[in-house]
């Protein structure tokens, strides 16, 4: 978990670093998605078991809404279209899993 937790910190970090040094000409901006519902999770776990986690995990978050993949390709889209004096950003999507308090999702049946 260590490196992982690194390597995120490390991202955000450049992200601040690269739009330093490209600015004014280039804008760098990072899109930071909480978990993502996906086909490959469903297939990882099988359907029942997704279905429950997907079903936990939307009830704890504060807006009881997961992140979908189209959710963090108009972020993106946003980002390259509407965000022209934006620069430097971290931009945190996941639903509000962040500010959760730690969500926990029981293996139990």
């Amino acid at each position: 978990m260590a490196a992982y937790a690194a390597s995120k910190a490390a991202l955000n970090s450049l992200t601040l670093s690269m739009a330093r040094g490209l600015a004014p000409d280039i804008r760098v901006n990072a899109v930071c998605p909480g978990y993502v519902t996906t086909r490959w999770g469903r297939r990882g776990i099988g359907d029942a078991a997704y279905e429950k986690f997907c079903a936990a995990l939307t009830e704890q978050l504060p807006l009881q809404q997961m992140v979908g993949a189209q959710d963090v390709a108009e972020t993106v889209l946003w980002f390259l279209t509407g965000g022209k004096t934006i620069t430097g950003q971290t931009l945190v999507i996941d639903g509000g899993e962040h500010m959760a308090g730690g969500i926990s999702i029981s293996s139990d049946d």
